[in-house]
């Protein structure tokens, strides 16, 4: 879906110009599925990109939106503040210093997602001193049945909520994504008992991923964060990392109380 320019807001005496600006900006970002660029945002709100490059800058400083290595605009966490209905989610600012010490700790890559309806949006990265890594994943969006991060959040949703996404398409093209619903339903059930989740190449081939849940006073997941990497370094069945989830999830719970206001 795309916001039709002819919907641009005209300043009035009574307004300020730029935060209509900005939020028109938002809305674009909003009604699209799929990120865009600073030049595309500026055709579709008929801005001139000077002017939609600072209002993204702006917006990304409050994490309303993300930016990721190619310079694609996405929502960011920090449109969960704009509404009581749901649990306030970290900004992207607020998870970095944890992925950082996620990285000094393991010396793999870091990464945070937070709850995007039927996808998981991944708001913060930070990559390991590594001459091989994966690539950034900021701004990404993916089903939440294909990744480590997602299955973390999924194990969160009510069951009404979760038995709907079971019933819907689960096609993934990856080597060895989990599409059979109950099996994922059963998956789902015993990483609420475990606290954590392996994605073994169920995104795209090479790639592994283990994350946790980050929550919130209450024990409600507000994000999931963790180790995304090549397979040939991350995998649940090499036997020096068979205390991993353990160490991941007593650091984030450590780390947890310095990031979350409810």
């Amino acid at each position: 879906m795309s916001l039709d320019v002819e919907h641009k807001p005209s300043p009035s005496r009574d307004t300020v110009s730029v935060v209509e600006r900005a939020f028109f900006v938002l809305q674009v970002v909003a009604a699209e599925p799929e990120s865009l660029g600073v030049r595309e945002l500026a055709r579709r709100t008929d801005l001139p990109p000077a002017t939609v490059l600072r209002l993204v800058r702006t917006l990304e400083a409050l994490g309303m939106v993300a930016r990721r290595a190619g310079g694609l605009v996405s929502l960011g966490p920090g449109v969960a503040t704009l509404t009581a209905a749901g649990p306030r989610v970290p900004t992207a600012e607020r998870l970095m210093p944890l992925l950082g010490r996620i990285v000094d700790t393991f010396a793999e890559g870091a990464t945070a997602g937070i709850d995007d309806g039927d996808t998981t949006l991944f708001v913060a990265h930070v990559a390991p001193v590594s001459a091989v890594q994966i690539a950034d994943v900021t701004g990404d969006r993916w089903p939440a049945h294909t990744t480590a991060s997602g299955i973390v959040l999924m194990s969160g949703w009510i069951d009404d909520r979760l038995d709907a996404y079971l019933d819907g398409d689960l096609d993934w093209s990856a080597p060895n994504t989990m599409t059979d619903p109950a099996l994922l339903g059963s998956r789902i059930d015993q990483v609420r008992t475990d606290g954590y989740a392996w994605s073994v190449e169920e995104l795209v081939a090479d790639a592994t991923g283990l994350a946790v849940p980050l929550r919130n006073s209450q024990g409600t997941i507000v994000a999931a964060v963790g180790l995304y990497a090549p397979t040939y370094r991350l995998h649940p069945e090499l036997a020096h990392l068979a205390d991993l989830p353990h160490r991941l999830i007593d650091l984030v719970d450590r780390l947890t109380p310095s990031l979350i206001s409810d």
